[in-house]
């Protein structure tokens, strides 16, 4: 599991859930299998140490108003929607500061009658607008972009990749994973890349 790794660097989950997912899960934690209770109690455990943490930066604060949701579902950037977010407490001021809250407005703004005239949204169209749309209906499914990736490595294009260490929705390790499976040459191994004199990351080339 790419994202134990992340937790247990940062001590947010105990090794003793860690190996007893990997134990009874067999390395699927997404399909399990509702026969294997081993599996789903390990799950069920590990669920319910993060269910409180910000999914995308496990060092920030848990902002999302979600509904609650049981142990055994799984989190998506639909949860984190900030139109949710009461406007009483945008002009109140909040204890703490939530990265959400700086798309709070997006969604009156891309509601309101003026906007959609001046943007020429089409009568009877479209519903309201929100900046996580779960709703629209695809019928293919991409499960991996590695193949498009390769193919732009044969061109002559350069890329920065990029990826937070505290972000266990989308891990470094993960990344770093997607990296290795484009089969690229390394010229240059782990260093650190210094902003203005301090140490902002590491980078390999």
């Amino acid at each position: 599991m790419i994202v134990s790794v992340v937790l247990y660097n940062s001590k947010t989950c105990s090794i003793v859930v860690l190996q007893s997912l990997k134990e009874y899960c067999g390395g699927d934690y997404v399909n399990i299998n509702a026969s294997n209770t081993e599996c789903v109690t390990a799950m069920n455990i590990y669920n319910e140490m993060v269910l409180q943490i910000n999914v995308l930066n496990i060092l920030e604060p848990n902002c999302k108003l979600a509904k609650p949701r049981k142990i055994e579902g799984r989190r998506s950037l639909a949860d984190l929607d900030p139109i949710d977010i009461p406007l009483t407490e945008l002009k109140n001021g909040s204890a703490y500061w939530c990265r959400e809250y700086n798309h709070a407005l997006s969604g009156i703004w891309a509601n309101d009658r003026r906007v959609r005239d001046a943007l020429q949204v089409r009568e009877n169209t479209t519903g309201v607008w929100k900046r996580c749309n779960a709703t629209l209906a695809y019928s293919k499914n991409v499960l991996s972009s590695v193949p498009f990736h390769l193919n732009l490595t044969k061109t002559s294009l350069w890329a920065l990749i990029y990826s937070g260490d505290h972000d266990f929705s989308v891990p470094n390790i993960g990344t770093e994973n997607w990296i290795h499976l484009l089969n690229l040459t390394t010229n240059e191994y782990w260093r650190p890349w210094f902003v203005d004199g301090q140490v902002s990351g590491y980078v390999c080339s």
